[in-house]
C-alpha cells in the first residue's frame, strides 16, 4: 500500500464511506502504510488518527470540505447499495451515486487530485450467467442501483479522458459520452453543460457535424428541463446544418426531436410536417434502429388526435 501511494511519502488520502465494512479495513491499511487519511462519512470512524468530515456528500459544502487542498488520492466508497431502496427511490439513488460522484470528480479535477479510485459493482453488467466478469463486459444493468453505478463508472472514464487527452477532438468525444450519461440518468442541466462544452470544442476544430450533434443534444436537454421554445430553435439549427452537410441520419434524428417538441407544445401541424419528413428519411436505412424509429413515428402520425389537430385551420 505504501509503495502504491507514493514510495514512502506520506500521501494524503480521502476515503468516502470510510466507516463502512470495507472502508474501515481500507483506512487501517492506509494508516499502516503511513498515509494521512481523511474519512468522509455520516458515522464517526473507529480508527484513531484520521481527519473526520461528518456529513452527506450530496451537500456541496461537505464535499468541498472533504476534498481539502493537497489531497492526492480519493477512494470513493460511499454509495446507496440497496437494490430495493434504488427501486423505491431512484431519484435519491441517482443523487447519491451519480451526482455525488460527478461532484467529487470535478473537485478532484479542479484541485489537482492525482488519483480517483471508484468502487464499482457487478450490478453494472447485469445477469451474465456463469460467465467470468471482466472490465470488457458490456454495461447492461437491470436495476436503478446498477444503472447509477454504471453511470458513475462512465463519468469517471469520460473525465479521465478529458484530463489525459486535452485535444479538442478527444475532449468533444468525451463530453458527448458524459452528456449522454447525464441525460439518461435524469440530469438534463448537467447534460446541457456538457453539450455546450462539446459545441465549443467542435467549433475550435471546425467540426460542423459535431456542432450539429451538440446543438441537437442541447435541445434535448432543454426539452427535458421544459424550455421548449429554446429547444425548438436548437433542433432547427441542427436540422439545417445536417441538411447542408448531407447527413441524412442526423437530419432525420433532429427532425424527430423537433417534432416531439412541437407536439408537446401543441403545434401539431408542425409536428406532423417534421415527423413525415423524418419517417421518410429513416425509411432509407436498412437497419433495426431505423425501422423502430420509422414505426414509432408512423404510430404517432396515425394518432387521430394528431391528424385532427393538424388538419384544423386554427390548430
Amino acid at each position: 500500500m505504501e509503495n502504491r501511494l507514493g514510495a514512502g511519502q506520506r500521501s494524503r488520502v480521502l476515503v468516502t464511506g470510510g466507516s463502512g465494512f470495507i472502508g474501515r479495513r481500507l483506512v487501517m491499511a492506509l494508516l499502516a502504510g503511513g498515509a494521512d487519511v481523511t474519512v468522509a462519512d455520516r458515522h464517526e470512524p473507529s480508527a484513531p488518527g484520521v481527519r473526520f468530515v461528518d456529513g452527506d456528500l450530496r451537500d456541496p459544502a461537505v464535499a468541498a470540505q472533504a476534498v481539502s487542498p493537497g489531497t492526492e488520492v480519493i477512494v470513493h466508497l460511499a454509495a446507496v447499495t440497496s437494490v430495493l431502496r434504488s427501486v423505491e427511490d431512484p431519484a435519491g439513488t441517482y443523487e447519491a451515486n451519480v451526482a455525488t460522484t460527478a461532484g467529487l470528480l470535478e473537485l478532484g479535477r479542479t484541485r489537482d487530485v492525482g488519483t480517483f479510485v471508484l468502487a464499482s459493482t457487478n450490478a453494472v453488467v447485469g445477469d451474465v450467467g456463469a460467465a467470468v466478469i471482466t472490465e470488457q463486459q458490456p454495461l447492461r444493468p437491470l436495476t436503478p442501483y446498477g444503472a447509477t453505478k454504471a453511470a458513475a463508472d462512465t463519468a469517471q472514464l469520460a473525465l479521465g479522458i478529458l484530463r489525459e487527452c486535452p485535444e479538442p477532438a478527444v475532449e468533444a468525444d468525451a463530453l458527448f459520452e458524459l452528456a449522454a450519461v447525464r441525460l439518461a440518468a435524469g440530469d438534463p442541466y448537467a447534460a446541457h453543460t456538457c453539450y455546450e462544452r462539446a459545441l465549443d470544442a467542435c467549433r475550435r476544430i471546425g467540426d460542423s457535424s459535431g456542432e450539429a450533434a451538440a446543438q441537437d443534444g442541447m435541445g434535448r436537454a432543454l426539452h427535458a428541463i421544459g424550455h421548449r421554445g429554446r429547444a425548438a430553435v436548437l433542433h432547427r439549427r441542427a436540422a439545417a446544418l445536417n441538411r447542408e452537410l448531407g447527413d441524412t441520419w442526423s437530419l432525420a434524428t433532429a427532425l424527430d426531436h423537433l417534432a416531439a417538441v412541437h407536439y408537446e407544445s401543441g403545434d401539431l401541424r408542425a409536428a406532423q410536417e417534421h415527423w413525415l419528413e423524418a419517417a421518410e428519411l429513416f425509411a432509407r436505412f436498412d437497419d433495426q434502429v431505423a425501422l423502430e424509429r420509422h414505426i414509432r413515428i408512423r404510430a404517432a402520425l396515425n394518432d387521430p388526435f394528431v391528424k385532427f389537430r393538424a388538419r384544423t385551420p386554427d390548430g
